[in-house]
C-alpha cells in the first residue's frame, strides 16, 4: 500500500504542483509557435514519469527487501511495473487537474473526491466484506483494488511457510506451556493418582511420582499465504489471472491519457482564443 501510495499519489501531487508556476511559460511558448499541443504533451508526461518513476524506485526498492519480498527475477517485474503503471497513472491525473485548475489549493479540491474513494474502496483500507452492497461498484471501479490485487496475488498466490502457521502457534504455545510448567503438572497428576488410590490396598496406593521432563521441541508448521488474497477477496483469481489485472490497468491507464491530453489541448485552446 506504501509503495502504491508513493507511486500514484506522490506523482499527482508533484505534477499538480508544478502547473501553477508552469502555465504563463506554456502558453507563451505554445502562441510563440515554439511546439504543438501534442508535442509539449508527450515530452512533458514523458519527463514526468520518467522523474517520478525513479523517486518511486528509490523508496520501493528498499522496501522491497527490507519487508522481504519475493526475490525472483518474474515477481520483481511484476511488482515494479505495476508500480511503473501507478506513476504514469498519476501523472496523468496530475496533468488533467493542473490544466482544470487554477491555483494548487482548487486542484487539490477537483483531486480527493476522486482520489478518495478509490483508496478506500480499494479493498485495503476497508475489506471487501466490510463494503456496504451499495458501495461494491465503487470496489470495481478503483484503479487502486486492481494494483493492489496485483501485488498481494503476485506475491502470496503461491508462497508456502514454515513458521507462523495459525495451528503450529497454538501447538508450539500449549507445548511450551507444559514445559514451562511441568513441575506443577507432574505435582498435580500425583495428587489425582494419589486421590483415586488411596483406598486400595498396598502397593496401589502409592503416589506415582509422575516426573515429566520434555524437551526443547519446535513443531513443524506448513501453510500457505493464500489466505491473505482469499480474505481479501482476490483468490481464486479473477479476470484471467495477472494477465487480465494487467489489461485492466492498461484501460485505466489509456483512459487518462487521453483525459490529460483533452484537458491540456482545452487549456492551450482557451490561451490561443484569449
Amino acid at each position: 500500500f506504501i509503495a502504491c501510495f508513493s507511486s500514484n499519489m506522490d506523482t499527482i501531487l508533484e505534477t499538480l504542483m508544478q502547473a501553477p508556476r508552469s502555465r504563463s511559460l506554456i502558453k507563451r511558448e505554445f502562441l510563440n509557435g515554439v511546439y504543438s499541443c501534442e508535442a509539449r504533451f508527450v515530452a512533458d508526461m514523458s519527463a514526468t514519469c520518467v522523474i517520478s518513476s525513479l523517486s518511486a524506485l528509490a523508496l520501493a526498492l528498499p522496501l522491497y527487501f527490507l519487508v522481504g519480498f519475493s526475490p525472483e527475477p518474474a515477481k520483481m517485474a511484476i511488482f515494479f511495473s505495476t508500480l511503473l503503471l501507478m506513476t504514469i497513472i498519476g501523472a496523468a491525473m496530475g496533468a488533467t487537474v493542473g490544466c482544470i485548475s487554477r491555483d494548487f489549493e482548487e486542484g487539490r479540491n477537483y483531486l480527493m473526491p476522486v482520489l478518495a474513494p478509490q483508496m478506500i474502496f480499494s479493498g485495503f483500507m476497508l475489506p471487501y466484506e466490510s463494503i456496504p452492497g451499495y458501495f461494491k461498484w465503487l470496489y470495481y471501479c478503483s484503479f487502486w483494488q486492481y494494483a493492489l490485487g496485483i501485488l498481494q496475488i503476485n506475491e502470496f498466490s503461491d508462497r508456502h511457510y514454515t513458521n507462523g502457521c495459525l495451528d503450529q502457534v497454538f501447538e508450539q504455545s500449549a507445548y511450551d506451556g507444559v514445559r514451562n510448567h511441568e513441575g506443577a503438572i507432574s505435582q498435580l497428576v500425583d495428587e489425582l493418582i494419589d486421590n483415586a488410590t488411596h483406598n486400595l490396598p498396598p502397593p496401589f496406593n502409592r503416589p506415582a511420582n509422575v516426573s515429566l521432563d520434555l524437551p526443547a521441541y519446535t513443531i513443524p508448521g506448513n501453510c500457505t499465504a493464500r489466505i491473505w488474497p482469499l480474505i481479501s477477496n482476490l483468490w481464486p483469481v479473477r479476470f484471467g489471472g495477472l494477465g487480465g489485472y494487467f489489461l485492466i490497468m492498461l484501460g485505466y491507464l489509456f483512459i487518462f491519457i487521453v483525459t490529460a491530453y483533452m484537458a491540456s489541448k482545452a487549456f492551450l485552446s482557451r490561451a490561443s482564443r484569449n
